[in-house]
């Protein structure tokens, strides 16, 4: 009988049901799934953030059971990464090591820098989003780049729940998103657009505290709810803060996937997902003038651009199909068994 593929999985926010690919078997090998997660378990792991005992109580878990019987071994963002490398470090004998969602929303320094550059240097590959992460990250940390492989970021369109509608007198545009974001440029456009209104949907932040009379702001509102009124929207906006900002990948897929026109900011991290889309405007950083006029231009053109975001719906569904992720570690997979 051929003896079965043991993997281990450790997620730093997913839980130990979150299935993020379909493999049940490489060739004719079946696989076994051990997963691990870094969400709090306790009173006490919810109490103390700092340091994350939590992740590291998974990442233990985790390493000490990959080293006794693991053919593979999956982490999910950086600091579960590297927080499992430290076994490593400490002596333990890990298997080989996917760094899956490698990705920065901050670039830590100091100690932290040198503590995770250390950590890093067992992994065995990174994956990454974007091209230009590749070059960001392997020189930051001082990794061989070879090591870094890109892959698209994937998923099912978001669900969504109907939002009843009410007579409107005036157009609305959904902000959606916290990490990356650019604020001020966001509610400076909202002055500049005083018979516009927005609808921001993020995380608590004292950057949304004075906002103008047309901007509504909502914090912690489900996925559901807010794709509910973004499907009713003339646009979604991802405006981020510069054009190294690594962030707003998910909300210009899911803008994509629902076919809402979308205007987000110029980055180097988002090109490939914006690139050659008709119905996706692109700003350069801190521009207020700019964003808008793409949000006058939508709103004036609505019809040109519904039908445009029509079209690039059934792009992106088949663009960003999870069958990637599946292939992408699948190819690790046999790569190193």
């Amino acid at each position: 009988m051929t003896q079965s593929i043991q993997i281990f999985d450790c997620a730093e926010l997913n839980s130990v049901d979150h299935v993020f690919v379909a493999l049940d078997r490489i060739d004719a090998r079946q696989i076994e799934w051990h997963r691990f997660s870094g969400l709090p378990k306790n009173t006490i792991e919810r109490a103390i953030r700092r340091p994350r005992l939590s992740r590291y109580r998974a990442a233990l878990g985790c390493a000490v059971q990959a080293a006794a019987r693991g053919d593979i071994l999956i982490s999910h963002l950086p600091l579960m990464s590297g927080a499992l490398e430290v076994s490593r470090l400490l002596g333990l004998r890990l298997p080989p090591h996917l760094a899956f969602a490698f990705n920065f929303t901050e670039l830590p320094d100091g100690r932290r820098r040198r503590l995770l550059q250390r950590a890093f240097a067992g992994i065995d590959q990174f994956c990454v989003y974007s091209a230009y992460e590749i070059d960001l990250y392997s020189s930051f940390f001082d990794l061989p780049r070879p090591k870094f492989k890109t892959v698209l970021w994937t998923q099912r369109p978001p669900a969504v729940r109907p939002i009843a509608q009410t007579p409107r007198m005036r157009p609305f545009v959904a902000a959606i998103g916290y990490e990356g974001r650019d604020f001020a440029c966001l509610v400076a456009t909202a002055r500049k657009l005083p018979n516009v209104d927005f609808f921001i949907f993020a995380r608590p932040t004292g950057l949304l505290t004075a906002v103008p009379d047309n901007v509504a702001v909502q914090f912690n509102v489900p996925s559901d709810e807010v794709w509910g009124h973004a499907l009713q929207s003339h646009a979604v906006l991802v405006p981020l803060l510069k054009e190294t900002t690594c962030c707003g990948h998910i909300t210009i897929v899911s803008a994509q996937q629902h076919g809402v026109p979308l205007i987000t900011t110029r980055s180097h991290a988002t090109r490939e997902y914006v690139e050659g889309w008709q119905a996706s405007c692109v700003v350069e950083p801190g521009d207020v003038e700019g964003m808008a006029r793409s949000i006058d231009r939508v709103i004036d053109e609505h019809e040109k651009f519904v039908a445009a975001a029509a079209r690039d719906k059934y792009h992106a569904i088949l663009k960003y199909d999870r069958v990637l992720w599946d292939n992408y570690v699948a190819d690790f997979i046999r790569s190193h068994l």
